[in-house]
């Protein structure tokens, strides 16, 4: 019965190995022709239904678990069995039958296990993966003192590109998304999972800030080189906003704020435009996006950098998420125009049906600003009837309507317009610029401050192309922060060189 005692043996290895299926009966096959000292061993399966032993040949005995038939175990050895041979086929037939279904089972569960782990839609890890993925890398991160980095993106304006495709063709973006980020991303993150609707999230370990930030902006620029058409995207393609937290992990502190981290950042990211990357007080450039809309007088882009205003972005659109009625105020040529219009395209992730932009500064003082509105939202009606047009364009609207630079039109007209336009409209907000506040009912007013001595010497070095930080924090000093006075110094600059600031220096300090 050595042969039996060395057969058993084997099974019993192959059985603890863990092997999947199919390579549990090649193993078997090879292993038991080794013990029984047999030409070949064939396991075949099939032929499931009640069955015995007298079904089978000299040499084959069938397999059989619970009265069920799985299969048969064949062994040629060259020659007839003998009867212990044969009686050690019928001892095996029965563990080897045990083993198979437990194998069988084991791959099932572990299917069922990555079918649970498994989002339907796009084939990558799902929350509940992501979830244990995260708790797994915190825990190997804080042993071993190392990053740990978490990305959060969103899919800039999906539901819009749901509105103009359909939910099928939405499908088909989320999955086209999950590709470009589970193949050519992998490089820069070892686990990508969707996080839910259009976000997904990437894990990394081991990168330091600046080299997640510059991991990411690789990840977004995939989709301006494989572009996805999204025509409500003024980008005319799909784009991701990313916020990323990345920190070594230290015990006691709660995984809960890594993931708020990087959820915060990810909002900062969408405020300051989306198509961008944010990580701590970090916010790549790029392009901003907006959705497009129908009105002929959406906030016209930018051709350069806003420098110094990104928190009084983030303070006044978290104000709008509150407030109806926003004024910005502050002295001539402080940024009020600038900043208002960049809410107004950050705050289309919040406003659905868009922000309407007017310019008052060339009305007349006793100028009705009714007229001017009501072309923006490209009403034709003439005469009284535009009020009533008006109110009916906006009723049934979620819009946000910015009046920009209102300091030449009757003040109490303005106030008394918002104020009827509010009642009129329930979803309608509006943000107005002017060098005091409005004193509507409504009102919210944020003041817009100088820039700081930082960010005015950014501002003289991105728009002159001079490097001479001493000089241009001089120049920075005696123009007080006022952006519209350092873009005039900027052009100087650009346009004269070295001789130009000398030049504008001696102006300042004279002036001083």
């Amino acid at each position: 019965m050595s042969e039996l005692r060395s057969a058993l043996k084997a099974l019993s290895t192959i059985l603890e190995a863990n092997h999947p299926l199919l390579a549990s009966v090649a193993l078997v096959e090879r292993e038991l022709a080794r013990a029984l000292d047999a030409r070949q061993v064939v396991v075949r399966f099939g032929n499931s239904g009640r069955g015995g032993a007298g079904e089978t040949g000299d040499s084959s005995v069938p397999l059989v678990l619970d009265g069920i038939r799985m299969g048969a175990l064949t062994v040629d050895f060259g020659r007839p069995p003998t009867e212990d041979e044969r009686e050690t086929l019928m001892l095996l037939a029965a563990p080897l039958a045990a083993s198979l279904a437990w194998r069988t089972h084991a791959d099932e569960r572990t299917r069922l296990r990555d079918l649970a782990r498994t989002d339907a839609l796009t084939g990558l890890a799902n929350r509940m993966a992501f979830d244990e993925e995260l708790d797994a890398a915190w825990e190997r991160c804080c042993e071993r003192g190392v990053p740990l980095t978490l990305t959060l993106l969103d899919i800039d304006y999906f539901k819009i590109y749901n509105d103009i495709y359909g939910h099928v063709a939405g499908d088909h973006c989320l999955r086209a998304v999950a590709r470009l980020l589970s193949g050519q991303s992998r490089a820069e993150a070892e686990f990508v999972a969707r996080y839910g609707g259009e976000e997904f999230a990437l894990i990394s370990q081991r990168l330091a800030p600046a080299e997640a930030v510059a991991a990411i902006g690789s990840v977004l620029r995939l989709f301006q080189e494989h572009p996805i058409v999204h025509e409500g995207s003024t980008l005319g393609r799909i784009s991701l906003s990313a916020g990323i937290a990345c920190s070594v992990p230290a015990r006691g502190r709660p995984i809960g704020d890594f993931v708020i981290e990087a959820d915060r950042a990810l909002y900062r990211a969408k405020v300051l435009g989306r198509n961008r990357v944010c990580a701590g007080a970090h916010a790549s450039g790029g392009p901003i996006v907006s959705r497009h809309t129908r009105v002929l007088a959406a906030p016209p882009p930018f051709d350069d950098a806003t420098v110094g205003r990104e928190a009084d972005l983030v303070q006044v659109t978290g104000a709008l998420r509150q407030s109806r009625m926003i004024t910005l105020v502050g002295s001539a040529g402080i940024g009020k125009s600038r900043l208002a219009r960049l809410v107004g395209s950050a705050a289309q992730q919040f406003v659905t049906d868009g922000a309407v932009y007017v310019n008052l500064s060339l009305l007349a003082p006793d100028s009705d600003p009714v007229a001017t509105i009501g072309a923006a939202l490209d009403i034709a009606v003439e005469g009284a009837d535009v009020r009533e047009a008006l109110h009916d364009a906006l009723r049934e609207r979620e819009t946000l309507l910015i009046l920009d630079d209102i300091a030449a039109v009757d003040i109490p007209r303005i106030t008394a317009l918002c104020e009827d336009l509010l009642a009129a409209a329930p979803s309608l907000s509006i943000i107005a610029t002017s060098r005091s506040a409005l004193g509507c009912a409504q009102e919210r007013v944020v003041v817009v401050a100088p820039l700081g001595e930082d960010a005015a010497v950014e501002l003289l070095r991105l728009r002159s192309g001079m490097n001479d930080a001493e000089m241009l924090r001089r120049i920075a000093r005696s123009l007080g922060g006022a952006p519209a006075a350092l873009e005039a110094a900027a052009r100087t600059l650009a346009a004269n060189g070295i001789a130009g600031a000398e030049s504008l220096e001696t102006l300042l300090t004279i002036g001083s």
